[in-house]
């Protein structure tokens, strides 16, 4: 290998790793993300949906709903889709007593709160609306009294 392109491997790493730094070249699925309260990876620039959330397909087949959490992040995201289906709905008690959560970002997919879908979640504070949301029962977040930030 001559001088010159010697030169230009050590300059294409160089460029690669400041890429990364700086965020142009974001992570892949074997690295960690680190997700935002909007739901998006700061190194890869994707929305990154939270594990432990349980997803079911509906009875029609038409749509894929949440009915409940596992998981033990404070930052909640859930999923545009599941099995290729949008995700529209958060179902009765989804997250109900899910003490360890603080924020949730629901995807622009999301089109129904129904009645107790965060009952008792007594540590959350903010909740992300996705764009398309069109339905909030009333006693959706019945219990959730540090709840004070909807954006």
């Amino acid at each position: 290998m001559n001088k010159i392109n010697k030169l230009l491997v050590v300059v294409l790493v160089f460029l690669i790793v400041l890429c990364i730094n700086i965020g142009l070249v974001g992570c892949n699925n074997n690295c960690e993300h680190n997700v935002e309260y909007d739901g998006i990876c700061t190194l890869c620039k994707n929305y990154i949906p939270t594990d432990g959330v349980i997803y079911q397909v509906s009875n029609d087949g038409e749509y894929a709903k949440v009915c409940g959490y596992e998981g033990t992040d404070s930052l909640v995201v859930i999923s545009e889709e599941y099995e290729g289906l949008p995700v529209t709905t958060i179902e009765t008690f989804a997250f109900d007593n899910c003490n360890n959560i603080f924020h949730i970002v629901l995807s622009d997919s999301i089109t129904t709160l129904n009645i107790d879908s965060f009952n008792d979640c007594h540590k959350l504070t903010s909740i992300v609306l996705g764009k398309n949301v069109t339905s909030i029962h009333d006693i959706a977040f019945s219990g959730c009294f540090r709840l004070v930030e909807i954006y």
